[in-house]
């Protein structure tokens, strides 16, 4: 395990495993900690198991335990690794539990355990990490970044009845870090009385600014997401299809992670079409130079609880890219941009609006980066992780309504 550095105050930050490595949730809990980190506190990581493969894990160094930008993280399990042996890998996790315990109740009881950050959709490890924060007299900060309710099935109907973790969580926490209106709106509904705060996604400009790396490719558009989302990727290729791209050689590319069988099932669909690629596992360095090169930024969302509800982690990097975005006029998006402005909003579904958004791009160029740019300026003020570190302190240090 890590040293115990000597500073007056530590926040400790559990839930998704995989840090410093990983999508979006990974990225949360790097800028969040990026953002109340200072000269006085250290954020401490804690991955309960290891979910890397080999490959990875010795592509991007992780370690056992280790630090990534100022941010120390550990893998209580004692490997970053995702084992494929069964018993073994069960045997690991009841040893992450063990060793994730031992270290909150070491921080807590030999320095100043300011709070613990969670993100979990877990109620049983919500309910155990609140007695143990009764117990060791910390806070307990819970990231709401989804309605859990929803994400099994996508569809209204039928996530409208699976409501138990969202009625009940925030019982067990002492303040919310809330990414969307949506959330916000329920969390009033429930007539929670915790403390609470805005954070929509959040990245580190600076830093996405310092990229310069450029694609062979040019004159595209370009969707970021993973393989989870197919029901989106596939709302993509239809309205590509139905706009004047390929009549103006302005081609699609798809960076798609996650499940192989999808990402067949994509390739399988687009393998008689040039003028459409698909993309995957690409490093940051590259990534970023195809956001910055695209013609537009795609990321349209679907009339369903989930993505009312979230907010979708792409539109930070997106807006950092200063490229045009092209989304729909659905939850949090309505809530930051403006048609026509700094972003141009289809309607939610409609794949014929969709294309024409598409369209408007490749007949109005110098319109199109004028609204990049100001995305851009719209996300350096809501979308940078630097605008949240009184907010989030102010909840992490006080009791009370809205901070």
């Amino acid at each position: 395990m890590p040293l115990i550095l000597k500073k007056s105050k530590t926040i400790l930050y559990l839930g998704p495993n995989g840090f410093p490595y990983g999508m979006a949730s990974v990225q949360r809990q790097l800028q969040i900690s990026k953002a109340v980190l200072n000269d006085e506190t250290r954020v401490l990581v804690i991955n309960q198991k290891g979910v890397h493969s080999s490959a990875t894990v010795k592509k991007e160094k992780i370690n056992t335990a280790g630090s990534y930008e100022g941010i120390d993280y550990i893998y209580t399990s004692g490997t970053p690794l995702y084992l494929d042996n069964f018993f073994i890998r069960n045997f690991l996790k009841i040893v992450g539990w063990f060793n994730e315990l031992i270290l909150i109740l070491l921080h807590a009881f030999t320095q100043n355990l300011t709070c613990i950050i969670v993100c979990t959709s877990s109620l049983t490890k919500l309910k155990y990490l609140w007695s143990v924060t009764r117990i060791t007299n910390t806070r307990l900060v819970y990231d709401y970044v989804e309605y859990f309710s929803a994400i099994e099935d996508r569809s209204i109907k039928t996530a409208d009845h699976k409501k138990t973790f969202d009625t009940i969580f925030f019982k067990y926490t002492d303040g919310l870090i809330i990414i969307s209106s949506y959330l916000e709106q329920h969390i009033k509904r429930m007539k929670s009385n915790r403390p609470y705060v805005i954070v929509p996604p959040i990245m580190d400009f600076e830093k996405f600014s310092k990229i310069q790396n450029k694609p062979k490719e040019s004159d595209y558009f370009l969707y970021c997401g993973s393989s989870h989302y197919i029901d989106v990727i596939e709302f993509i290729i239809e309205a590509y299809r139905k706009s004047n791209c390929v009549h103006n050689q302005v081609t699609l590319l798809l960076i798609v992670n996650g499940a192989a069988e999808i990402q067949a099932r994509i390739q399988d669909s687009i393998r008689e079409d040039s003028t459409i690629k698909l993309l995957s596992g690409l490093p940051y360095e590259d990534l970023i130079g195809y956001y910055k090169n695209a013609k537009a930024l795609l990321i349209p969302l679907q009339d369903n609880l989930q993505d009312k509800a979230r907010f979708p982690f792409k539109i930070s990097e997106y807006t950092a890219s200063a490229r045009p975005i092209v989304t729909s006029d659905s939850g949090a998006i309505v809530d930051y941009f403006e048609d026509g402005k700094n972003a141009l909003l289809a309607k939610t579904g409609d794949i014929n609006d969709f294309s024409a958004k598409l369209n408007f791009i490749l007949d109005n160029p110098q319109k199109a980066e004028l609204i990049g740019l100001n995305g851009y300026t719209l996300g350096m003020q809501y979308f940078n992780y630097k605008s949240y570190t009184s907010t989030l302190w102010k909840l992490i240090a006080k009791q009370g309504a809205q901070v």
